[in-house]
Order: C-alpha cells, then sequence, then structure tokens
C-alpha cells in the first residue's frame, strides 16, 4: 500500500471521526434543548409529555429528578404559605382581643390621674389595671400556644402514665377558686388504670374543662370527676351543676372565641375549649360535650389506652 493510499485512509477515518464527534455534539445539544424545555413546561406548569418521565433514558432521569425537586419546592412553598397564614391570624386575633382590657386600662389609668378621687377608688382603679393586665398575658400566651400547636411547632410526648395522678393535678391548680366559691370537687378513685398522653398538656387540657366548670357553677355546688376505661379509650368525665349550654351551641363552643350568650356577662375569651380539643386531637383524642341549661354539663375527655 502505497503513502498515498495510507494518507487516504487516515484522512477518511478522521472525518468519519469528525462526522461521529459533530452527530454527538448535536444529539446532546438537542438533549440539552429538550430538557431547557421541559424545565420550562414544569416551571411554568405547562403541559408536557409525561410519557418521558417512564423512559429509560438520561433524559427521562433528569426529568424525573427535575420533576421531583420541583414538588419538593412547591410543598415547602405551600408549608410557608400555611405558617405565614397561621401567624397573620394570630396577630389579627390578638389584635381584636387586646382591644377592650387595653381600652379599660387606659381608662383606669386616667382616673387615677384625677386628683379628686378618693383612696379608695385610686387603689381600687389599681386593682382593675393588674386584673386587666393578668387578662392580657394570659390572653396572649393561649393564643401562641394554639397558633403553635396549629402549625405543628410543638412535638407532643404522648406515652403511657397514670391517670390519677394527672387528675390530682389538675384538682389542684383550681382548687384555691373553687375553694372560694365552696364548690366541692369530688375524685371517684380510679385505680391504677394507664392510658397515652403528654402530661403537660393533657393537664392543661383538663384544667381549661375544670376552669370552665368551676366559673360557670354556682357557689356550694359540687363537681364530679370520673374515670372509665374503655376498650380503645380512657373516659375522664368532669361532672358539674353549672348553667349549661344549649344544645345548638355544642359544637360552636370548641371554636375559639365562641361565647354563648348565657356567659356574656362571665370573664373570659373564649379560647380555653378550642385549646383543649386541639391538644387532645393531637396525642388522639378528642373531647364531647353533654348538657342541659340550668342543670349541668358533662364534657368527657377521651385519652387513648395504647399507642399506635
Amino acid at each position: 500500500m502505497g503513502d498515498k493510499t495510507i494518507l487516504a485512509v487516515g484522512l477518511m477515518t478522521l472525518i468519519v471521526s469528525i462526522g461521529f464527534f459533530i452527530l454527538k455534539i448535536k444529539k446532546y445539544r438537542q438533549s440539552i434543548v429538550d430538557i431547557s424545555v421541559l424545565l420550562e413546561k414544569l416551571i411554568s406548569k405547562e403541559e408536557y409529555d409525561r410519557e418521558l418521565l417512564l423512559l429509560d433514558t438520561l433524559e427521562s432521569k433528569l426529568a424525573h429528578q427535575v420533576h421531583r425537586i420541583i414538588n419538593q419546592m412547591e410543598n415547602e412553598r405551600s408549608e410557608i404559605e400555611r405558617e405565614r397564614d397561621s401567624i397573620k391570624t394570630m396577630i389579627s386575633d390578638i389584635s381584636h382581643q387586646l382591644k377592650t382590657p387595653l381600652a379599660n386600662i387606659s381608662l383606669y389609668a386616667e382616673l387615677i390621674g384625677d386628683e379628686n378621687i378618693t383612696t379608695e377608688d385610686r387603689e381600687e382603679f389599681v386593682d382593675r389595671i393588674k386584673l386587666q393586665s393578668e387578662k392580657i398575658d394570659w390572653l396572649v400566651k393561649n393564643l401562641i400556644k394554639a397558633s403553635r400547636l396549629e402549625s405543628g411547632m410543638i412535638e407532643l410526648a404522648a406515652k403511657k402514665r397514670k391517670v390519677k395522678l394527672l387528675i390530682a393535678s389538675t384538682i389542684g391548680m383550681v382548687y384555691s377558686d373553687a375553694n372560694a366559691k365552696n364548690i366541692d370537687i369530688e375524685f371517684a378513685e380510679s385505680g391504677d388504670i394507664e392510658c397515652v398522653f403528654d402530661y403537660k398538656w393533657t393537664e392543661e387540657a383538663i384544667v381549661n374543662v375544670l376552669d370552665n366548670a368551676v366559673k360557670y357553677s354556682p357557689s356550694n355546688s359540687k363537681i364530679k370527676i370520673e374515670v372509665v376505661k374503655l376498650d380503645i379509650y380512657t373516659r375522664i368525665n368532669i361532672i358539674d351543676q353549672g348553667i349549661g349550654i344549649a344544645k345548638e351551641d355544642y359544637n360552636k363552643i370548641f371554636k375559639r372565641f365562641f361565647r354563648g350568650e348565657n356567659v356574656r356577662d362571665k370573664n373570659g375569651v373564649g379560647i380555653g375549649l378550642y385549646l383543649t380539643q386541639n391538644i387532645l386531637n393531637r396525642e388522639g383524642g378528642y373531647l364531647t360535650i353533654e348538657s342541659k341549661e340550668n342543670i349541668g354539663s358533662c364534657f368527657s375527655i377521651f385519652l387513648r389506652n395504647e399507642t399506635n
């Protein structure tokens, strides 16, 4: 084979190699263009060929990964929007509920500045300012608790615990107010019944119910607490002899800031039962009500006997 022949074969081989190289470049360039178009469609939520995601090719793998990333970003954005809405609602609620106590504090402060009022009146206005300040403190703390529970910022540590210790603790927390009205709290012995709950938060949930029972019961009355173990749940009945709740309000009382017509003259903002239901739901329990106006109410707290 002559030199010219060898040179010709070499040139031919080089040309073929360059041709294949150009084809590969065009192929990869087209793949990049296709992926770019796919990205644009995914981002803009336009229709695209979903069958591409099922093919066993480099393009389909990249498309699938991009699709997952976009879905994850969408979920994160939705979560941020939910948190933002929760914060806006909380701020709106706090603003609305603070108007009255702040207005009262401003009024009492103005009256205290009057040189013509008596020392007794001045002391009374100071006490009223203190009460309104305590109300604001309680309100803000409970609204924050409710919002943190709603947004999932608080993790409940629910595990098996003795119910009687929980009940004894909650009775102690409302004893002073009950004693001031000569209300007897009767706790039927529950033995060693155990169920699943977060101690701190469930204690707060039950205290909210007991606090309402004391607040809306007449002096010299009785509150009875019963513990009944069922197949799936343990039921804690809190039975009072208070003013009762209208049947049409049974579902409304668990809504934030709802207050029945028969308690408008009582202190409160209507967040206790809402918070209680929220806490119980988070640990797999719930709260129900049976009541007769001017006779009394029975709030039943259901706690799971076993973990899921």
